[in-house]
């Protein structure tokens, strides 16, 4: 969570919208000195001048626009938050938000996190007695329990996990807000956190990866592999900025965005001498005789699976990594339904034979999923127009561009000049 002062970023922006630094002191209870010295505070931690100061008044530059957008959003969400779990009308909740700490939030974020105060100390180098310290203030300040004793540890109440949800997501844009700074200053930094489901692993997250940082080469990007559970619930708390895998409508839950990019055909994957690569014609009686890797049961594929059996496999292997399925369709009869582009490389290298099946509709969406409410910064837009650009690109049939795969020739050439250095 980010460690920028509230009360300097709520002084900043009155500032920025009164156009007047002392204006803004009168309006949130300071002196002009003690505001002015905050906004010095907030230009040395963000690396960039904030206002033109001039005699008629203050001016924000770019670096001050681009985080009085940020820090907007930052107090409206809190603001709707406070109102919400404590059922006070705006201006209430308003007045609440403005007599916060950082140190308040950032306990009540770390408690909830870790489910534990002496975890949340641990956790967020915040020193125990501080912490405690902290949560007794801002409960008795908002007069309601945050945290109620568990058999380890600590539990959130209702009101405790949904501010403590809401101020996580709250402060993710002040780390927008940086990444916007240092691309405005010319500085290093940004990051963009993709949650990648198998299907986007094996290509698109990675070739759009190298491909943006071509242009953006001081940039930072975080490839997070996980169960979709897992990912989607990283995605509405900010963990995560945005996903790249099969569509899954209602599962995705409400606030969260699926724009499709890309129709991918299924294939029919086995070993290259296996039996069924002779037979003509591949009915449902044929395909149940064998065994067959399967998805977890939550997932999208695992339904086409069984919907072109009829039913589940009799006999299955449970698995969603293919570096671990690929040993099993190479070395038995077993068989599995996936994408072309997932095993472009053992399919191209002759260890596993790939089969359509004419006449079924076997295809998935792959969507980009995101925040309803999120606002990507311009370099994260540049990369999900990367993603977008690469998913038009590739056919439905599980073609991807030459630019990933080297041939075979340039690979063993690199591999030969690599053993000599």
């Amino acid at each position: 969570m980010d460690k920028a002062n509230i009360r300097h970023l709520i002084g900043f922006a009155e500032a920025v919208r009164l156009r007047s630094i002392s204006g803004a002191a009168a309006s949130v209870g300071r002196t002009q000195p003690a505001l002015s010295h905050a906004i010095h505070t907030l230009e040395d931690d963000f690396g960039a001048s904030l206002f033109h100061r001039g005699r008629a008044g203050v001016t924000s530059t770019e670096a001050g626009n681009a985080l009085a957008i940020r820090v907007t959003a930052l107090i409206l969400r809190l603001r709707n938050a406070f109102a919400d779990a404590l059922k006070k009308d705006r201006d209430e909740a308003q007045r609440i938000v403005h007599g916060l700490t950082s140190g308040q939030l950032r306990a009540l974020f770390a408690v909830d996190q870790q489910q534990s105060f002496a975890g949340g100390a641990r956790a967020f180098g915040i020193p125990a007695p501080n912490l405690h310290r902290s949560i007794n203030e801002l409960e008795q300040k908002l007069g309601v329990e945050l945290f109620e004793k568990a058999n380890f540890g600590a539990r959130s109440t209702q009101a405790g996990a949904q501010l403590a949800f809401e101020t996580g997501l709250a402060f993710r844009e002040l780390r927008q807000a940086r990444d916007e700074i240092a691309r405005i200053v010319g500085a290093a930094g940004g990051e963009t956190r993709i949650g990648a489901m198998p299907f986007a692993r094996a290509y698109i997250a990675p070739m759009a990866t190298t491909l943006f940082l071509r242009e953006y080469p001081n940039y930072n990007i975080a490839i997070i592999e996980a169960p979709y559970e897992v990912l989607v619930r990283d995605l509405r708390r900010g963990a995560v900025d945005f996903l790249i895998g099969a569509e899954r409508g209602e599962m995705s839950g409400a606030g969260t965005i699926e724009e499709r990019i890309l129709q991918d055909e299924l294939s029919l994957l086995m070993r290259p001498d296996h039996p069924l690569m002779s037979e003509r014609v591949l009915s449902r009686k044929v395909l149940a005789v064998y065994p067959w890797i399967t998805p977890r049961i939550s997932s999208p594929l695992r339904r086409q699976v069984e919907s072109l059996l009829g039913a589940a496999p009799v006999s299955a292997i449970e698995c969603n990594s293919y570096s671990a399925a690929r040993i099993v369709l190479m070395n038995s009869d077993t068989l599995m339904l996936l994408s072309k582009a997932q095993a472009r490389l053992d399919i191209d290298s002759g260890l596993i034979s790939a089969r359509t099946l004419p006449g079924k509709k076997l295809a998935r969406s792959i969507v980009l999923s995101y925040r309803s409410d999120w606002n990507p910064t311009e370099r994260q837009s540049a990369l999900l127009q990367q993603v977008r650009s690469l998913a038009a690109t590739s056919s439905s049939s599980g073609h991807t561009p030459r630019a990933l795969y080297a041939k075979k020739g340039a690979e063993r050439k690199a591999r030969r000049q690599y053993s000599e250095r």
